[in-house]
């Protein structure tokens, strides 16, 4: 796993691709349930996310060169958004199977004594 913060790419560019691959490594991971990795990656795009807010808040180079790969900007955020609807859908599935467990070991039984009186 690459050190974001640490090696990160000299080049705007390169760093919105690298948000991009790891956009798509997420993507992987939380579709295969594999969340082994899951952490340090999403740990690696926060900071790569907050050094490029950081960047084009106060650098004008980052900001033009945003602007002029816009449309790779607009594919990250496309990325990230499919990323949150499938963390989302993945949360909502395991609040109904908790959900489930709960309402059926609440359900009194034929066999506990307050049925018996």
């Amino acid at each position: 796993m690459q050190e974001v913060v640490i090696q990160s790419p000299n080049s705007y560019l390169e760093r919105l691709k690298l948000l991009e691959g790891l956009l798509e490594q997420e993507f992987s991971m939380l579709s295969a349930r594999s969340f082994e990795q899951l952490p340090e990656i999403q740990k690696n795009k926060t900071e790569l996310l907050l050094l490029l807010q950081k960047a084009s808040e106060t650098d004008e180079s980052c900001s033009k060169e945003l602007s002029e790969h816009k449309e790779l900007v607009e594919k990250c955020r496309s990325l990230q958004l499919k990323n949150q609807i499938l963390v989302d859908k993945q949360l909502q599935a395991v609040q109904g199977v908790l959900d489930h467990l709960i309402h059926h070991g609440r359900q009194a039984t034929t066999h506990t004594y307050e049925n018996l009186r």
